[in-house]
């Protein structure tokens, strides 16, 4: 009775233990999928843009880079949010040597991330949209999905 017992006991706590350990995987499962890095890209001729986003949930953060040919080269930082298929987020950057700070809107679409454009406001020493009702999208650059560097 006493080996019946502890078999018993010692089966509840492996399969106890067992229980734990999947529970535990499949929270890690689940930090993994609300969590994606991706890449993206434009050039044309000798001009490069390039978006390096990790969006999690709705939270997004990453890198920039614009590199326009024979034009001042910038690179930084973005974090902002995810609304529904538009990205809104803070761009810190430096370009020659200076630290700036602007607003950064882009549209998901089927081929990728498209930049919005609108009229700006300098509000303390930060480029914002004056209206973002009045953004617009231009399709001829759109930064498509590549493999992240």
């Amino acid at each position: 009775m006493k080996n019946t017992s502890i078999i018993v006991l010692s089966l509840a706590i492996f399969a106890s233990c067992n229980t734990e350990e999947k529970q535990e995987s499949a929270n890690k499962t689940e930090v993994k999928t609300s969590q994606t890095e991706t890449c993206y890209q434009h050039t044309k001729d000798s001009s490069t843009i390039k978006l390096n986003v990790t969006i999690n949930d709705n939270m997004v953060t990453g890198n920039l880079l614009y590199d326009y040919y024979q034009k001042d080269r910038s690179a930084g930082k973005i974090k902002g949010e995810l609304k529904s298929d538009t990205l809104f987020a803070n761009y810190t950057f430096v370009s020659e040597g200076v630290e700036s700070e602007r607003e950064v809107v882009f549209l998901k679409t089927a081929n990728g991330w498209v930049e919005g454009y609108g009229e700006i406001d300098d509000k303390d020493g930060k480029v914002m949209f004056k209206d973002k009702s009045k953004i617009t999208f231009d399709n001829n650059v759109v930064l498509r999905e590549t493999t992240c560097q």
